[in-house]
């Protein structure tokens, strides 16, 4: 008889703790912030999390080029409904072989090479991430992931929060509307 009313007290204090536990379990936190980055920031894993963007095959390519990337000014050519890498702007070998990005220490590196099809971008000869990284100075930049963030870091959870966009998952638990 003791072992029942053991086993009687004993449920009904993990009833009251699965209770007391439930609301702890049930908060989330949530995800804040503005979208400061471009799918092409995210890796393959963390694109598909992210609405607006897709995956794509692995590629090297000048920023300019990447769909979905803001046109800068100062560094690509074109505008921002048709940006392209500044090699696409060059009309002459000469031209095409004198653009360089200084590396510091009068170092620098071509951003552009001459070839039978005209000025291209030093980054699509670039076959993986490490070599692509390498010639970040040039504008090239490895893409697993294009597209444009869609919605805002309000409309993630905050385990889905895309932080890497510049989206912030709060500290604090919020607790859920369950």
């Amino acid at each position: 008889m003791n072992g029942l009313r053991f086993l009687g007290v004993l449920a009904v204090a993990l009833g009251f703790s699965g209770l007391l536990g439930a609301s702890g379990c049930s908060q989330t936190y949530s995800c804040v912030g503005d979208f400061t980055g471009t799918c092409s920031d995210l890796d393959a894993t963390e694109c598909t999390s992210v609405r607006g963007c897709k995956t794509v095959k692995a590629v090297c390519l000048n920023g300019c080029d990447v769909p979905g990337s803001t046109c800068d000014p100062n560094t690509c050519s074109g505008s921002a409904t048709s940006c392209s890498s500044p090699c696409n702007a060059m009309n002459d070998e000469p031209s095409c072989n004198q653009l360089t990005a200084s590396l510091g220490s009068a170092l620098s590196l071509h951003v552009c090479t001459w070839t039978s099809d005209g000025c291209l971008s030093v980054c699509p000869s670039q076959k993986s991430d490490t070599a692509c990284k390498a010639q970040g100075a040039a504008g090239c930049s490895w893409i697993e992931c294009e597209g444009a963030p869609k919605d805002d870091c309000s409309a993630y959870s905050g385990d889905t929060c895309p932080v890497s966009l510049g989206c912030d998952r709060t500290s604090q638990p919020v607790p859920s509307s369950n």
